[in-house]
């Protein structure tokens, strides 16, 4: 998914919400992975990439917060937009 360059959302938020979407999808496939595997060594190894993808997922959320109520905006139009 490109950005076009008369887009309202600047770049750098794109990138952001581009990244969080990537992070969200990475935790439901390793959950994913979780429920299904049986040896336990792997589990914990599975069950450690979620949370480091859930640290990466909310410093994008926190990085987004910081940007001010336009990117929240813009944030919340884009996401209702994929869910389309």
């Amino acid at each position: 998914m490109g950005i076009e360059q008369n887009n309202p959302i600047p770049v750098d938020s794109h990138h952001a919400i581009v990244s969080l979407t990537e992070e969200l999808e990475a935790i439901d496939c390793y959950q994913q992975r979780v429920d299904y595997c049986d040896d336990t060594e792997l589990k914990a190894v599975l069950m450690r990439s979620i949370k480091e993808k859930k640290g990466h997922a909310a410093m994008l959320v926190d990085w987004l917060n910081r940007r001010g109520p336009e990117s929240a905006a813009v944030w919340t139009a884009q996401a209702s937009a994929n869910d389309t």
